[in-house]
This record gives C-alpha cells, sequence and structure tokens, in this order.
C-alpha cells in the first residue's frame, strides 16, 4: 500500500511538473525577453549643425530590427520643453518646421519594440531652417614681391 501511495505521488508530480513546463526555462526566457537591449536609433538626416532651406524637412534615421514603430520628438528648445511628438512605422517622417517658429530646430528619436517595451531617445541633434550666412572672407593686401617664394603668401612663383 505505501508503495502504491508513493507511486501516485511521484506520477502525480510528474504530471505537473510536464504540464506547468520547465520552470528554469521559463523563467530563464521570460528574464532574457524583460533584458533584451533596445540600442536608440542613429540620426542621419539633417546632419547636425547644417541649415535646412526647405520649411518642410525630411527626418531620417536608422532601422532598428526588433521594433515596429518610432517616436519623433521635434522642438524649438534644447530642453525639449515645447515641440511636437509624432510616430512613425517607418524610418523617416516629414514635418513643416516652419511652424516651430524658430531658427534652431532640435530633434531625437527612440524605438518601440510594444506598448510597454521602449529604448532611451537618441542623442540630440539641431540644425537651422533657412539659408546659410553668406561669410565675407577678408584677404590681405597686396604687398611687394621680396623674392622670398618660401615664405610668400601669394604663392605665385615670382
Amino acid at each position: 500500500m505505501k508503495k502504491l501511495i508513493f507511486i501516485g505521488i511521484v506520477v502525480a508530480t510528474a504530471l505537473l511538473y510536464l504540464a506547468a513546463g520547465k520552470p528554469h526555462d521559463t523563467v530563464g526566457k521570460h528574464i532574457k525577453k524583460d533584458k533584451e537591449v533596445i540600442y536608440p536609433p542613429v540620426l542621419l538626416n539633417p546632419l547636425e549643425a547644417t541649415y535646412v532651406p526647405d520649411s518642410v524637412c525630411s527626418f531620417t534615421w536608422s532601422k532598428i530590427n526588433s521594433c515596429r514603430v518610432y517616436e519623433i520628438y521635434i522642438s524649438s528648445m534644447a530642453d525639449f520643453s515645447d515641440g511636437v511628438r509624432e510616430a512613425s512605422k517607418d524610418t523617416s517622417f516629414s514635418y513643416n518646421i516652419k511652424s516651430l517658429n524658430t531658427d534652431t530646430v532640435f530633434w531625437k528619436v527612440r524605438a518601440f519594440k510594444n506598448t510597454n517595451k521602449y529604448n532611451k531617445w537618441s542623442a540630440a541633434s539641431y540644425f537651422m531652417y533657412g539659408t546659410e550666412p553668406v561669410k565675407v572672407i577678408k584677404y590681405p593686401p597686396p604687398t611687394r614681391c621680396n623674392g622670398d617664394c618660401a615664405h610668400c603668401p601669394h604663392r605665385c612663383g615670382r
């Protein structure tokens, strides 16, 4: 009788074990998924500290394979205390930056794997809206040739 009870307990334990799955495998997979690192996208365009002459600007960034959607934050302030946040399923987004009423535009992007899993924001970048100012270059006044061509600023070969 004792053997029959012991065998029953062993069989019941085995059935419970098989029905529930292997606890160490389930826990290991769950922990691995929770600790999966999603790196932020790399901002590609517009390049930092460049001028964008068009009011509609096209933003692009690198693709993150495991992510479904991206969030882009476009602001007129470096601390992102104002601006717009938009979602994009693609690695590009167009926006009318003229509506920000600023000459300097800041932007950053982050990727979402699902509604509960997102990465950190990318490093912020900025660009200027409008045309690049013309730089006036002043040349030194012409000097007379002293015959020392190695140190001559004109390099005329005289």
